[in-house]
């Protein structure tokens, strides 16, 4: 009989079997109480002497590795400027921390974890992205862990969270449109299934409306996942979404787009359309992210501090490390965006201000725009 024997019984790593054993920090009460159980199934008595050499002093704080796992997601930085932010604020704190960080991605319903995982070289887990399946999320729950950023659903997660108040975005792109004079809204929906993008679209739809704004929320009723990584589904949910927006009574002036990586196709498909991004519709988008600065005119868009975000999710992990048996932090720890609002693009030339918009708009007889200055923000 084996420690090994009992963490298949128990359904986790020999080494966490080996952590309760010796008291040792690192294991939810659920793991522990599953091991307690295996051991009185099994009949197994840990032996008095510990087999192989004595450490010079017990460790406290094990190994001072931190896990950083990618579910299911574009781990490739340069396809995901969000996670390669929140990536380097989550490097750059462990380094404070005198922590190394280990990187990988796995696919959701992979069945095996990483080497380092099963080695027990890490002392909690940074996580992102969608929950594993089952067999690997009982696994990973021996070990303190902190999921990172907007999670796309409530249920299947553990542990505690460290995401942007979606709901503070939502204002925030709502007051800046307002703010701009804009009384007619849109918000550009193609993920219903996006847990931060519903809570955008809410608190988008609610701070409009109590200023008396009529508001649009343009989707699409084929939209899927799919969106994601099939270009042409996107221009073709884009373009049924903005076909609401050209066919409204009262067309919106202005657009929440709540994602930078869409804002390139909805600039080409409003054009395509015979709508001039930022002259017959002023855009927001979010995320502050290096891929719009091609773009002429430049719209503001809202920086979620990702980087920001990945330090805070380092710091609540060493508190879950030191302090195991907390209370976890099953609300999350809302991080405030702000507006970035548009100097020039890319090609250098500046973008219009609003006074001159407004100026190019009337010249151009277009119509539905209510003059107005636009609103500072911090």
């Amino acid at each position: 009989m084996s420690i090994v024997e009992v963490a298949k019984v128990a359904g986790t790593s020999h080494a966490t079997v080996s952590r309760v054993i010796n008291n040792r920090r690192g294991v939810s009460p659920e793991t522990a109480a599953a091991v307690q159980r295996a051991m009185e199934e099994l009949g197994y008595t840990p032996p008095k002497v510990r087999r192989g050499p004595k450490p010079r002093v017990e460790r406290t704080v094990s190994v001072g590795g931190i896990g950083l796992i990618w579910f299911g997601t574009d781990a490739a930085f340069a396809r995901a400027p969000i996670a390669s932010k929140a990536c380097a604020g989550a490097e750059r704190a462990a380094a404070q921390a005198g922590r190394s960080l280990l990187l990988c991605q796995i696919d959701r319903e992979a069945s095996e974890l990483p080497g380092w995982v099963n080695l027990d070289h890490v002392d909690g887990l940074i996580l992102h992205g969608l929950p594993p399946a089952s067999r690997i999320a009982k696994r990973l729950r021996g070990y303190p862990s902190v999921w990172m950023l907007s999670p796309r659903a409530e249920e299947g997660f553990w542990g505690d969270r460290v995401m942007p108040d979606n709901r503070a975005v939502g204002r925030l792109a709502a007051e800046y449109l307002l703010g701009r004079g804009h009384r007619s809204l849109a918000y550009l929906l193609l993920d219903p299934t996006h847990y931060g993008f519903e809570a955008r679209r809410s608190a988008f739809v609610a701070t409009a409306e109590r200023s008396g704004a009529e508001v649009l929320v343009a989707t699409d009723s084929e939209a899927s996942r799919e969106l994601q990584t099939d270009p042409s589904f996107a221009v073709e949910s884009i373009d049924r979404a903005l076909g609401q927006i050209r066919a409204a009574p009262q067309r919106p002036t202005g657009l929440f787009v709540p994602s930078d990586q869409l804002v390139a196709l909805v600039y080409g498909r409003l054009r395509a359309a015979g709508l001039e991004p930022q002259r017959d519709i002023d855009i927001i988008s979010c995320d502050n992210e290096w891929t719009i600065d091609a773009l002429y005119p430049k719209p503001a868009t809202i920086d979620l501090r990702a980087e920001l975000i990945g330090e805070v999710a380092v710091q609540q992990l060493l508190h879950r490390i030191e302090h195991p048996a907390s209370e976890h932090v099953s609300a999350t720890l809302t991080i405030d965006g702000y507006v970035v609002e548009p100097t020039e693009s890319l090609s250098g030339a500046p973008n219009l201000p609003p006074d001159r918009v407004r100026a190019e708009n009337a010249e151009a007889g277009a119509s539905g725009v209510v003059p107005g200055e636009p609103e500072e923000h911090v």
